[in-house]
């Protein structure tokens, strides 16, 4: 068990499960926090919301929280509503008898961790650790099922003073949680790649090194112990694109531009609930090598997350479009350009460019991998 010093931003316990479910039960807004994590917002049958309750009152270890309620009753159904085709690779490239630090590119706040998540359940009856971000809890309902669903908190916008001890904690919780054998799953960066750019912060990696800075560790030592698989999650269709697109337009011509936590309970939403087409998760292997810093470190996950992306025929279609070339024709049909022109017609063109830079992005780093290659 961890120490509790680490209480505040650590998921509960089995011994927590009970009571923390009980007391959900009690939620002035109950029904309509269930009703908004699971069907976008409409209203449940009486006989639904039974069998919720049923599962709140009788759970008693995280585990079975994520297999009866999370898996059963949230992903299955998002993912059978919501995906038309679900595929991944790569899974033997990772053994549940030894954990491991998995880093993948970050286009969804939720669905991320969950389709990671969703293929080592298939595959080895398992899921990981996830970082969350603390602007994310967003009322006490959704703070608890992060936190029931094996989530720990990473504290954000703390002053410069309490920043690296925050930080140093942080890299001990997730190193300490390793070490007990179980995994853990961070993005590559610190809030979603709006632009279609999967670029991982090297902080994050500087991050990770802060608890063995007595031990003086390499990068290269520091990465074989953590033993580091990226993932390259790949969507068909972005929900969020247009969101996502008039976010990052706002924030180039406003200076004082500042999501809301409504801003991201919508986006939230919006990922659970819309059209994701296909989705593609692959896992590269345990990550090898000396790295003379953590630059270079993040250079290599790089590399591997955009290599193994996923490109489906939007892809090429918007970057057709926003480069006005005919230079992967071969690779579309007229109706995923048309379905690309007619999904951004309602935008200005401002914030249209940056919604086809969303899915022409991961062309452009395979573009450039091959350049780099030859």
């Amino acid at each position: 068990m961890l120490h509790n010093n680490y209480d505040d931003i650590r998921p509960y316990r089995d011994d927590e499960v009970s009571g923390v479910l009980k007391s959900l039960l009690k939620y002035t807004a109950f029904s309509k926090a269930v009703e908004a994590l699971l069907n976008a917002g409409q209203p449940l049958s009486l006989s639904e919301l039974s069998e919720i309750t049923d599962i709140f009152n009788n759970v008693q270890t995280v585990n079975e929280f994520q297999e009866k309620f999370i898996i059963a009753k949230l992903l299955y159904p998002i993912l059978s509503k919501t995906v038309t085709e679900l595929t991944a690779d790569g899974l033997e490239n990772f053994s549940p008898s030894s954990a491991c630090l998995f880093i993948s590119n970050h286009r969804d706040i939720i669905m991320d961790p969950s389709m990671m998540n969703y293929h080592l359940f298939k595959k080895y009856g398992i899921t990981t650790e996830i970082a969350f971000g603390d602007n994310l809890l967003i009322n006490p309902f959704i703070s608890a099922i992060i936190k029931l669903n094996k989530a720990f908190i990473v504290k954000r916008d703390l002053p410069l003073a309490k920043q690296l001890a925050e930080s140093t904690r942080l890299s001990e919780y997730i190193w300490k949680t390793l070490e007990m054998g179980n995994s853990v799953w961070i993005a590559q960066r610190e809030g979603r790649a709006k632009d279609g750019n999967d670029i991982t912060n090297p902080a994050i990696l500087n991050m990770l090194s802060l608890a063995k800075r007595s031990e003086k560790i390499s990068v290269s030592e520091m990465c074989r112990r953590i033993k580091i698989i990226p993932v390259s999650i790949s969507y068909e269709i972005d929900p969020c694109d247009s969101i996502k697109a008039l976010e990052l337009y706002k924030s180039e011509t406003e200076s004082n531009h500042k999501k809301s936590k409504s801003d991201d309970l919508r986006s939230i939403i919006k990922s659970i609930s819309a059209n994701k087409g296909r989705v593609h998760c692959s896992f590269s292997e345990i990550i090898q090598g000396e790295f003379k810093n953590e630059k270079q470190l993040a250079e290599t996950i790089d590399h591997a997350i955009q290599s193994k992306y996923k490109l489906w025929p939007n892809n090429y279609a918007a970057y057709d479009i926003l480069y006005n070339t005919n230079k992967y024709a071969h690779l579309y049909e007229e109706k995923d350009k048309l379905f690309i022109l007619n999904r951004f017609e309602l935008l200005k063109d401002e914030v249209k460019y940056y919604a086809l830079l969303n899915y022409s992005n991961p062309v452009k780093s395979l573009e450039n991998i091959k350049s780099i290659k030859s």
